[in-house]
């Protein structure tokens, strides 16, 4: 368990450290501990287990001092495999210790080497409690202490009964099970907080990948905005110079300025969509300028207003909702003849745009209002009516579309604003409209 605990501790936090910890832990229960076992039971193998148990012990203390370093481990030693690489190595010194007894003896009984993993093992496990203790993570701590005491125990199946902590009421296998209940416990910690880390983790990519959605959505819509407001400009520039405008020239020049202004503006904000100063403005020039713009680039299309009419908002958002309807008319309905029609009715200023184009199914004029809803045999992104009724109701505004009437052709959009009741407002609106 405690192996397998600090294995998933070092895959889920690429930690190198948990990886060689969980590697000598998997060593000494797969080896040093059956080792023991086995040299309790089976005294007439007394020289290979001895030899294979040194080996085990040694290794456990090798891995432990890489576990207190941190070296990175190899990618192709990750898992397992060097805990299996571990358990055949001790396998064949125990085979090779048969064939050679003289000389595994003398070195399983030589003092020198005795002493020295008497000496290492426990230093090794202290080092990775001093290193856990100097990174301030007191679940490295605690598996330290708890190897450390690990390594105090010998695990060749004596002292069980006598030897020095004998006389302290304590016996070789009670002070292995507390290790190792220590180093399950710091596991058991370290675990919870590599869990904790990595649901953080995963929350903040989440926000961030949803911010990044929303800055795709932004220029996504960004773009179409552009892009409608290029198609309302196209055809204007190249009739400045034409005699024929007559008295439409300053009409079509302050359309032109109007609309790059508003291009520019768009442009230069990198976050969401420019929102003007609400203020009553007159409706009937926005709706003249993007005529003119329509007219100029081959569209059927008037307009028949009220005059007077003055609505709450920012002029830039009805330019862009009217881009919007007029772009959508152009492509759903091309050569069709385009009307619109603004009137007052109480508070609101009610504007309808009607083409005689082949419409909507019954029953999508609300479905159409949805991002990416786009007619069969459309070309566009399914973002411009969308947009429009996102814009036009922080004003107070709504855009809907009503239901064509059977057997007849077109659709009908209608922009619903809220009135100005000012009578000096209205009056130079209506002195606007007339000029």
């Amino acid at each position: 368990m405690t192996a397998i605990l600090a294995h998933v501790v070092g895959r889920l936090a690429a930690d190198s450290r948990a990886a060689w910890l969980s590697i000598a832990l998997a060593l000494y229960t797969l080896a040093a501990v059956p080792a023991a076992t086995i040299h309790a039971t089976f005294a007439e193998a007394e020289t290979a287990v001895s030899a294979a148990r040194l080996f085990a012990h040694a290794a456990v203390v090798v891995l432990l001092g890489l576990a207190a370093w941190a070296p990175p481990l190899p990618h192709y030693w990750r898992g397992w495999w060097l805990s299996v690489l571990g358990l055949m190595l001790t396998l064949l010194v125990g085979g090779l210790s048969s064939g050679f007894p003289g000389t595994a003896l003398a070195i399983v009984n030589a003092a020198p080497v005795g002493l020295g993993l008497a000496v290492a093992g426990p230093l090794a496990g202290f080092a990775v409690a001093v290193v856990g203790w100097l990174r301030g993570n007191v679940a490295v701590s605690v598996i330290g202490m708890g190897c450390a005491i690990l390594m105090l125990a010998p695990v060749d199946g004596t002292g069980a009964a006598d030897g020095p902590v004998a006389e302290f009421g304590f016996t070789y296998p009670s002070i292995q099970l507390f290790g190792m209940l220590l180093v399950l416990a710091g596991l058991v910690q370290l675990v919870r907080r590599t869990l904790w880390a990595v649901d953080s983790s995963r929350a903040e990519k989440q926000k961030e990948l949803l911010a990044a959605r929303r800055n795709l959505v932004r220029a996504a819509e960004r773009d179409h905005e552009l892009r409608n407001g290029l198609a309302g400009l196209a055809g204007a520039a190249h009739l400045f110079k034409s005699p024929a405008l007559g008295d439409d020239a300053p009409v079509l020049s302050s359309a032109v300025a109007a609309e790059l202004s508003r291009l520019d503006t768009l442009l230069q904000v990198s976050d969401g969509y420019p929102r003007g100063v609400s203020q009553a403005y007159p409706v009937l020039p926005v709706l003249r300028q993007h005529v003119a713009l329509r007219h100029c680039a081959g569209m059927d299309i008037r307009v028949d207003a009220e005059l007077g009419l003055c609505v709450l908002g920012a002029p830039a958002t009805l330019a862009q909702v009217l881009t919007n309807v007029l772009t959508n008319c152009a492509k759903h309905a091309p050569g069709s003849p385009v009307r619109i029609q603004a009137s007052k009715v109480e508070d609101i200023v009610r504007i309808r745009i009607s083409d005689f184009g082949s419409g909507v199914r019954p029953g999508a004029e609300e479905l159409v209002f949805e991002v990416g809803v786009r007619g069969e045999r459309s070309q566009g992104d399914g973002l411009g009516l969308h947009i429009s009724r996102r814009l036009l109701e922080p004003e107070g505004g709504r855009i809907f579309m009503r239901p064509s009437p059977p057997h007849e052709p077109g659709c009908t959009v209608v922009l619903e604003l809220q009135a100005v009741a000012d009578r000096p407002m209205l009056q130079r609106a209506a002195m606007a409209d007339l000029s």
